[in-house]
């Protein structure tokens, strides 16, 4: 998370806490981890009733175009990624990476909620 949001925790309190209606609030959870390894990937997770609904992450990402026929197995290249991006902006896809999720997220809490309303 950039300095724009603040602390993970921070922003998660918001999300859960503030953002939410009554009836949501302690059915929706948020979850944000690192998976160790050479690159130490994010990855942000969206609960509903305590089941995984959505996960934000090249992982997600790279899976979806392997689900939409685009590529035959799971590995895709760091080219492939960046290029397939480019032909398929967030407009266009179902799945976003960690990085897309904070960018969006740091954009809907620097949005008017007048002008969020028409989004």
């Amino acid at each position: 998370m950039g300095n724009a949001e603040g602390s993970w925790s921070g922003m998660r309190k918001y999300l859960e806490q503030k953002m939410l209606a009554p009836d949501m609030k302690g059915r929706v959870r948020y979850n944000c981890s690192t998976a160790v390894g050479y690159y130490d990937f994010r990855f942000f997770e969206l609960y509903i009733d305590d089941v995984c609904f959505k996960r934000f992450s090249w992982e997600a990402l790279c899976s979806w175009f392997v689900q939409i026929g685009i590529r035959q197995n799971g590995n895709i290249s760091w080219h492939d990624i960046f290029r397939l991006m480019d032909e398929y902006p967030m407009e266009k896809r179902t799945e976003y990476t960690a990085g897309e999720f904070c960018d969006a997220l740091e954009k809907y809490r620097n949005t008017d909620i007048q002008q969020g309303v028409h989004y």
